[in-house]
């Protein structure tokens, strides 16, 4: 089984635990574009429901989140991460994924090109993070937020 498939496998494993529905009329599920960044309430909740997801997880287990996993099929997550007031760009390639940034001062956002999760942003607490993504067995703690777009 190919690593991206074990990670697909197993993160499709989790449930949502927050959802982030949005009436939002610049997140339209496609293009990412239309997004005003300038909206601050906006960028708030979805960091706010990031956090919720994070604060269970600590709550938990003690332990703190510190990476995000997006998929990089579609491009409008990327945008939607991109836009966020508190995320802090920075490209670095790896083989089989890339880090863009890190959001709030504490999360490392991974994009998984291959990951078919579309529209979920997963919260993970890892042992080690110089390891990959794709290795299932160091993720302690991974909690989801499952968005939403509103039908208006």
């Amino acid at each position: 089984m190919k690593k991206i498939d074990k990670l697909t496998k197993f993160l499709s494993s989790f449930t949502p635990s927050v959802y982030w529905v949005t009436s939002y009329e610049g997140y339209n599920g496609g293009d990412s574009r239309d997004i005003d960044v300038n909206d601050t309430d906006w960028n708030q909740t979805l960091i706010t429901k990031i956090n919720e997801v994070a604060a269970r997880m600590y709550k938990d287990g003690g332990l703190y989140s510190e990476t995000i996993l997006i998929s990089g099929k579609y491009s409008d997550m990327q945008g939607l991460i991109h836009s966020l007031l508190y995320m802090k760009s920075g490209i670095t390639q790896h083989k089989g994924y890339y880090c863009i940034g890190k959001l709030a001062g504490k999360f490392r956002v991974l994009v998984i090109p291959q990951l078919e999760e579309e529209y979920k942003i997963f919260v993970c607490k890892q042992y080690d993070t110089s390891k990959d993504p794709f290795d299932v067995l160091n993720y302690q703690k991974i909690g989801v937020v499952q968005i939403k777009k509103q039908n208006t």
